[in-house]
């Protein structure tokens, strides 16, 4: 809210600048020390406690990467995503389903 609070959209010429100036304000915002943090920095106190860090296998991150939409099946067993069709098992046919797909579309 602060970094969107403090913008003028007139400032920003292209994608780039914005994502630029949100990066830029993640950067301080991670760097300065915080009352609530007892004077240190979110940074500081993440990296305070390294044990407590847990790491993700690549497995992990791109099943929690996958998105997520709902469609109807057509009653030939259709689906479609990005305006292609997809064919699905017979036995969701007529049914509203869940699929989760990786952005690079490799995986459904």
């Amino acid at each position: 809210d602060q970094w969107m609070a403090a913008l003028d959209m007139r400032d920003f010429h292209s994608l780039e600048e914005l994502r630029g100036s949100l990066h830029a304000f993640v950067q301080r915002y991670n760097q300065s020390p915080h009352s609530s943090l007892h004077g240190l920095s979110p940074q500081d106190r993440f990296f305070s406690e390294p044990e407590q860090i847990r790491r993700l296998s690549e497995e992990d991150i791109t099943q929690n990467f996958l998105l997520e939409i709902e469609r109807r099946v057509s009653a030939d067993s259709v689906i479609v995503i990005d305006q292609i069709e997809y064919e699905v098992d017979y036995r969701f046919a007529r049914q509203r389903i869940r699929l989760r797909y990786s952005p690079d579309m490799k995986e459904i």
